[in-house]
């Protein structure tokens, strides 16, 4: 079942949450999940990284932490532990990481310039990891990720180098 997160288009993400949800165990599911995490040729992919912290939630018995002020902190925790093993992915699923991690931190840079003239200029230094880590492998990235960078970048006043 966790191995299915490695192509997000392949399942019902409503019915994949509820079978999760009703297994007995949530600590087996996470230790699966911080497998896949961590294994070189295995991407982390959104519909992953919501499970994962989802689970991790349940597994640790907070969650009144799934919604609310908790939950941003919480992601902010497991995006800095994604960043941390972008280094040992390989080839695709390195792509694939950088580009859930990129979508994560600068979704709100995503559509048109104006959507986004109201957003801090502040740089979070997990922001700033993230935007470096993706910069170096820009090539690799979908037009989409790459035109989320050009925009954060824009946005932040930052020197474009590329798209």
């Amino acid at each position: 079942m966790v191995d299915s997160l490695r192509h997000e288009d392949l399942f019902s993400y409503c019915s994949f949450h509820e079978g999760i949800l009703e297994f007995p165990d949530p600590k087996f599911i996470l230790v699966q999940l911080r497998q896949r995490f961590k294994d070189p040729d295995f991407p982390v992919t959104y519909a992953f990284f919501n499970t994962m912290d989802m689970i991790t939630l349940l597994a640790e018995g907070r969650a009144d932490h799934l919604f609310g002020p908790n939950q941003e902190k919480f992601d902010r925790r497991l995006e800095q532990q994604l960043l941390s093993v972008v280094s040992l992915k390989r080839g695709e699923a390195k792509t694939e990481t950088i580009s859930t991690l990129v979508n994560m931190c600068f979704a709100a840079y995503g559509g048109d310039m104006g959507a986004f003239a109201q957003i801090s200029r502040e740089q979070s230094r997990l922001n700033s990891q993230v935007l470096r880590v993706a910069t170096a492998h820009v090539e690799q990235l979908s037009p989409d990720v790459q035109n989320m960078l050009h925009n954060y970048r824009k946005a932040h006043g930052l020197e474009t180098t590329g798209p």
